[in-house]
């Protein structure tokens, strides 16, 4: 995990959509993004994997993630 890289600005929108498994070029709602990452989040974060230091920056990319595909895909 120590080469997972947090950084949401090298990411796209098309990364960002298939992180979340969301099907590109469909139209999805605020709730279809939500619901999405606080699935991620706790697979994650219940995984019992992830070092407790990582999870703040992990929830964080998250959160920075599920804002940047609402501002782009639900205008």
């Amino acid at each position: 995990m120590e080469n997972l890289d947090l950084d949401i600005n090298n990411y796209t929108v098309l990364d960002l959509e298939t992180f979340f498994k969301l099907k590109r070029r469909t139209k999805y709602t605020i709730a279809d993004i939500e619901l999405k990452e606080y699935e991620i989040r706790e697979q994650l974060l219940n995984s019992g994997h992830i070092d407790k230091r990582l999870k703040r920056d992990l929830i964080a990319f998250l959160d920075a993630a599920k804002t940047q595909l609402i501002a782009v895909k639900c205008k």
